[in-house]
């Protein structure tokens, strides 16, 4: 829900797999029929799991488009002064990493973008070794042991992914 009490959140009116995201203004004290995001948000593919800026400046949301190296990457798209979504993009390799990537919150500082992934078990060992119980336990005690961990990054990449933006 942003400032303006406008609620954003995604659905598969479409049909099982189909989550798209949608938006509902806060309209003479009460909500208006939810509104279907546009192209620049919601693809062919599933989007879900949205954050929006409580000014709705930008927004953050899980793609799961076949570009993608995982099981579904962040995106991000600024409002325009005009009030329309630029096209997302995807918050590249400094967020994106193997596994999926959801879960998106602003810290109310707005310093730290938090967010879930989910990394696939990785076990280190020699190509043909048996995996014995040390390399299980050094794997299970890993970010990287196929569970779900919160990350966190400088909110200041927000502000880079910006268009218009020097890198």
């Amino acid at each position: 829900m942003t400032k303006s009490k406008t609620l954003y959140f995604n659905s598969q009116r479409a049909g099982p797999g189909t989550n798209d995201i949608y938006m509902c203004r806060w309209v003479d004290g009460r909500y208006a029929p939810a509104e279907k995001l546009g192209p620049e948000i919601n693809s062919e593919f599933r989007e879900f799991d949205a954050f929006v800026a409580p000014d709705e400046s930008f927004i953050i949301f899980t793609s799961q488009r076949p570009a993608d190296d995982s099981f579904g990457d962040l995106y991000i798209s600024f409002k325009t002064p005009g009030g329309a979504w630029t096209p997302a993009k995807n918050m590249g390799k400094s967020i994106n990493v193997r596994g999926p990537e959801y879960g998106t919150v602003l810290s109310p500082d707005g310093k730290f973008l938090f967010f879930t992934r989910q990394t696939p078990p990785r076990i280190e060992r020699k190509a043909g070794s048996p995996l014995i119980y040390d390399d299980y336990i050094k794997m299970h005690n890993s970010p990287d042991n196929g569970s779900e961990n919160i990350w966190w990054v400088d909110a200041k990449i927000i502000e880079e992914l910006k268009p218009g933006m020097a890198k």
